[in-house]
């Protein structure tokens, strides 16, 4: 759990960083103006909601505690149930990975080809589906308990065996 927490500060910082550094060159127009607003505004609310998570709530946590009982204490507070879910946002940091694969053309065209043969994998799938269960069927009329092999090997183990 230790590793886990250190680690998320790490990326914190680096996206914190990034995030800066855009701001630095780009000014607020970034998040406003351009074809990747969207991308801008999901960094931006995921940045701000870890640091919020992650550096600022424990920092009031503790100073509210400090204030009002004269010690610390740990426990979670109720911002931190509601800030689970920008945990949880983070994830979606992902999905920029797909905005890299376009800009990378023989990765995309790589991409492209796969989606393409699972298409035709989804018929192939239906066909050998098909086809089992039409062998499931014969083989259950063939060798069930009512079947035509069944019944005629009875017949010549019933004759063979005294009475």
């Amino acid at each position: 759990s230790y590793l886990w927490q250190c680690l998320e500060h790490i990326f914190l910082m680096v996206f914190t960083f990034e995030l800066l550094v855009r701001l630095k060159y780009q000014g607020w127009a970034f998040l406003f103006s351009g074809t990747d607003r969207f991308w801008n505004w999901l960094d931006f609310v995921i940045v701000v909601g870890g640091i919020i998570d992650q550096w600022l709530l424990p920092i009031i946590i503790m100073i509210d505690d400090y204030l009002v009982l004269g010690h610390f204490q740990s426990h979670s507070g109720s911002m931190s149930d509601v800030l689970r879910l920008v945990r949880i946002a983070r994830l979606l940091r992902i999905l920029r990975l797909m905005r890299l694969i376009k800009n990378i053309p023989p990765l995309y065209t790589l991409i492209c080809g796969i989606v393409k043969a699972m298409q035709g994998m989804s018929w192939v799938m239906l066909l050998t589906i098909t086809v089992l269960y039409i062998s499931a069927l014969i083989g259950v009329k063939l060798v069930g308990p009512s079947g035509l092999l069944v019944t005629s090997a009875t017949t010549e183990v019933s004759e063979d065996s005294p009475s």
